[in-house]
């Protein structure tokens, strides 16, 4: 039956069946007593596969669950207890983070004009951290170079093809002759439905050369600041109260850097990633095989169908009423075509 509808249909953009070739559309007609034992074991075999796809759609969701509470976790300082009760000679004060924080900052402000001092985070709510941690603005605690993105038209674009990747809020949207960044950077959406949805991550490293528009936020963590625990955070943190617009969410830099982030010592940090990568590894290669699995079992659906229809899923009766007999009724039933017009 495929076969015979790619035969006929016309079209590419908008590919359609005439009447006249669905009329011709040859179909295997059985017994209707073998009609019924098809669509009941049709019906039995798919209502199992329903059940075992809702397990493993189910499946699939409570490992999002988990991927989320992992992150809660991480960002609590409730992951990494054991291991700084293990540490102590490790842990950092508040005040000692904050200040060393605030030192790289300044050193690493040299040869970008006069120094401006970070603006503080804008704390409502916020989790309890432990002791030893401090909170600290993304100001506080990154270098912004958004005042050097350069965006392009695309037709501009296709003018200038070449091997430097061109990023936009989600990642890499195209590619051209010249970068305007070398090195090893965190891009953070600034626009853009998936700063709500988060069908995709609003933070995302970039590295080497490449050039950046105006869609993304651009930053260095300072020393002492891992950029993988910044890009771990931010895509796992609601940043709703910080997004103003929902027909054109956005996230201009004023907000962005008051947005408070959880800050321990380095090693910690260390810590904090090692294990979030390692079991966000781990749900990773149980969603690929859960989606293997509701590949698998379309794939056996549509087995079930050709199987159905080729006389193959039921076993047949010799004393059933032959198909011949029920066409042959069919077509009695069926008045002739009218000729003309009345």
């Amino acid at each position: 039956m495929i076969r015979q509808f790619e035969a006929k249909r016309l079209g590419t953009a908008v590919p359609r069946l005439n009447v006249a070739d669905i009329r011709e559309l040859k179909v295997s007609v059985p017994p209707l007593t073998e009609q019924k034992r098809i669509v009941a074991k049709i019906e039995e075999l798919f209502s199992e596969l329903e059940a075992g796809e809702a397990s493993l759609r189910q499946a699939r969701r409570q490992l999002g669950v988990y991927r989320q509470s992992l992150l809660k976790q991480a960002f609590e300082g409730k992951l990494t207890q054991k291991w700084r009760t293990q540490n102590p000679a490790k842990l950092e004060s508040p005040v000692a983070l904050l200040k060393s924080a605030a030192d790289n900052r300044r050193d690493q402000w040299k040869g970008r004009g006069r120094y401006q001092d970070a603006i503080g985070p804008k704390l409502n709510a916020e989790r309890p951290i432990p002791e030893c941690w401090a909170y600290a603005s993304l100001d506080q605690i990154t270098l912004n170079f958004d005042g050097q993105r350069v965006p392009l038209k695309r037709e501009d674009r296709d003018k200038r093809s070449g091997a430097y990747p061109y990023y936009g809020a989600s990642g890499i949207i195209d590619d051209i002759d010249d970068f305007l960044f070398d090195g090893d950077y965190l891009l953070i959406a600034e626009d853009g439905a998936n700063l709500l949805s988060r069908s995709t991550p609003i933070a995302f490293q970039a590295h080497g050369k490449f050039w950046v528009n105006n869609h993304a936020h651009i930053v260095q963590p300072v020393s002492a600041m891992l950029m993988r625990y910044l890009e771990l955070f931010l895509n796992g943190r609601d940043l709703t109260r910080f997004i103003s617009g929902t027909a054109q969410p956005k996230l201009n830099q004023a907000n962005l850097n008051q947005v408070p982030v959880p800050l321990c010592s380095l090693p910690e940090q260390q810590e904090i990633v090692r294990v979030l990568d390692e079991q966000f590894e781990a749900i990773e290669r149980n969603e690929r095989e859960l989606d293997a699995a509701l590949q698998r079992s379309e794939a056996l659906r549509q087995s079930i169908l050709k199987k159905a229809f080729t006389g193959r899923l039921v076993p047949q009766d010799p004393s059933d009423e032959p198909a011949s007999q029920l066409l042959a009724r069919l077509r009695a039933a069926v008045p002739p075509p009218k000729s003309g017009v009345a």
